[in-house]
């Protein structure tokens, strides 16, 4: 059996399904491939090292909306906020404001906030953020993870890392067609508004280009689905 063929031939059939959300099974997919497809958008090196589903802290309590992923440069010196929608349909706006927000803010406001959250957090369940907190040790110290009390210890020279560095903001939302080039009023005006608020688009066609540069089967066979995903919209299987 050719795995990767199979994997993307159900994943090319069931996105049409009226309950399957193919961006929570094909995000791994995407997060293979970002620290290349956003070089390459940017002329910069960007960490491979990519962090899913980032807690961004409401302003007004102690909970978070996810950013579907967050890389950085190797430089430190840009940080990447990227959502990701597999059917334009679901595209909301305000669902990006949040990111706009750690725009205006800052990224050290984020990770202020993000220590704030797991200070507010139960121990039990402190565990998950303290995995999170090795990550942007690895990221920002360069250093090892090292024991849970060592993690906890260098929390406060992260953030210190963070503020010196003082990364500029992107974000960047990817989506099977950009709403620029498309002919619903609707999604003309959600793509003007995106840009206003100085959001960039990666299309699938566009990301399928730099997934295609490589040369495993596997690559090779998304891009192949990625183009599909792009010319064919999620439920259009019989139009």
């Amino acid at each position: 059996m050719d795995a990767a063929e199979e994997i993307f031939n159900r994943l090319d059939d069931w996105r049409h399904l009226p309950a399957y959300q193919l961006e929570r099974r094909a995000d791994i997919f995407f997060a293979l491939y970002l620290h290349d497809v956003i070089g390459r958008k940017t002329s910069s090196t960007i960490n491979p090292h990519v962090i899913p589903e980032f807690p961004l802290k409401k302003a007004d309590s102690m909970q978070s909306v996810k950013a579907d992923y967050v890389a950085f440069s190797k430089d430190l010196a840009h940080v990447f906020l990227i959502e990701l929608k597999t059917d334009c349909k679901s595209l909301d706006i305000e669902q990006l404001m949040p990111y706009v927000k750690v725009k205006e803010n800052g990224f050290a406001d984020t990770i202020d906030g993000l220590r704030k959250i797991m200070k507010g957090t139960k121990p039990k369940f402190r565990s998950k953020y303290l995995s999170l907190w090795r990550s942007l040790e690895q990221i920002y110290l360069k250093s090892v993870p090292g024991t849970e009390d060592q993690v906890r210890e260098n929390i406060g020279a992260v953030i210190q890392r963070v503020r010196a560095t003082s990364p500029c903001v992107h974000i960047y939302c990817i989506l099977p067609t950009d709403p620029v080039t498309s002919s619903s009023e609707t999604t003309l005006k959600r793509g003007a508004c995106m840009r206003a608020q100085g959001i960039e688009v990666i299309d699938f066609a566009e990301f399928a280009i730099s997934v295609d540069r490589h040369d495993d089967v596997f690559s090779k066979r998304f891009a192949t689905s990625l183009r599909k995903w792009s010319q064919v919209e999620a439920g259009d299987s019989f139009s």
